[in-house]
């Protein structure tokens, strides 16, 4: 039970990743980069009932997790001693759960504005 430890999370000299823990880190990497380009062609087109801008920010979003997960990868592999520190991939972890929550958040206001700027355009239209 050492991964419920706090020497675990905060230790600055971690070592290296257990070899199943490793390839789900680079499974979750390649994941991500599959996601950069099905954003980016969600972006070219109109998907759905997103606009353009929501699909270009999922796409930095994802190229910024994938290039943050490269070198949180990159350093826990080379054992460096502050960026391979556990506590970075919480922070990672954090900033994947939350981002895409604000993001959806966001555009639904938008969508509910965007609705109601609609209907209230129509009903000014009969009105003199």
């Amino acid at each position: 039970m050492q991964f419920l430890t706090i020497d675990y999370w905060f230790n600055m000299n971690a070592g290296m990743l257990h070899p199943p823990v490793q390839n789900l880190l680079i499974f979750f990497i390649i994941i991500l980069f599959g996601s950069i380009f099905l954003f980016n062609n969600f972006k070219i087109i109109k998907y759905k009932d997103y606009p353009r801008s929501f699909w270009a920010n999922l796409y930095s979003y994802s190229i910024t997790n994938t290039i943050i997960g490269f070198l949180l990868l990159f350093f826990t592999y080379e054992r460096v001693t502050l960026l391979s520190a556990r506590f970075w991939f919480l922070l990672w972890l954090g900033y994947i759960i939350c981002y895409p929550r604000y993001r959806f958040k966001l555009i639904d206001k938008g969508i509910e504005k965007r609705e109601g700027a609609k209907k209230e355009a129509e009903f000014k239209k009969y009105i003199p």
